[in-house]
């Protein structure tokens, strides 16, 4: 009975999860085929902007930047701390770029996965939702019901002057019930991320 409970709110998570992140990716391309790649400019050294909807800039191709953070893995059941790294890769196609990350936790879990972002901010606040996918080895961390596994996460940061980032990360793992069990889990970090190379 507990576990048919933890799989509905699963999968009542991973859907409104999934909306929204859907919604997002919606209204950049709603705004890109509306206004066009002009050339409107987010004014900050490192990153250019596709595109703008009033005060929102939708950005295009920045420098490739290295994230690390760390936080709480599995905040309804088996928590654990949690550490991750990733690479976004700067060079776009249109707005969306790719990305590679790593999340451990201290059970033993992990999670690699490869997956697709797009930035937006509105002055220095950055909100950049992210779609991906990989393979979780879980140790004796949350039994995720079997390897192959989907996220998806929103970063929410502040943008230094020297294209630095502080911020926070939600996200969310599941198999949208390709595997027998989907109890999920959602996790959240605190993030810090820099430029990496010569911008652009």
């Amino acid at each position: 009975m507990l576990s048919h409970a933890r799989r509905s709110s699963s999968v009542i998570t991973y859907d409104l999860v999934a909306k929204a992140m859907r919604l997002l990716i919606a209204l950049a391309l709603l705004v890109v085929l509306s206004v066009g790649s002009g050339a409107a400019c987010a004014g900050d050294p490192g990153t250019n902007a596709f595109t703008t909807l009033g005060p929102i800039v939708i950005h295009g191709n920045e420098a490739d930047n290295l994230m690390a953070g760390a936080g709480v893995f599995d905040l309804r059941d088996e928590t654990s701390a949690a550490g991750t790294v990733e690479y976004r890769f700067g060079r776009k196609v249109f707005l969306v770029g790719l990305t590679l990350g790593l999340t451990a936790n201290t059970r033993g879990g992990l999670y690699g996965y490869a997956g697709a972002y797009m930035d937006l901010s509105y002055k220095s606040f950055y909100l950049t939702p992210q779609l991906a996918m990989g393979g979780y080895r879980k140790g004796n961390s949350t039994d995720l019901g079997g390897v192959f596994q989907f996220r998806q996460s929103i970063d929410l940061g502040y943008r230094f002057d020297n294209g630095h980032r502080l911020g926070v990360r939600a996200a969310h793992i599941s198999n949208a019930d390709i595997h027998e069990r989907n109890p999920g889990e959602e996790e959240i970090l605190l993030t810090y991320s820099f430029p990496l190379g010569p911008y652009l």
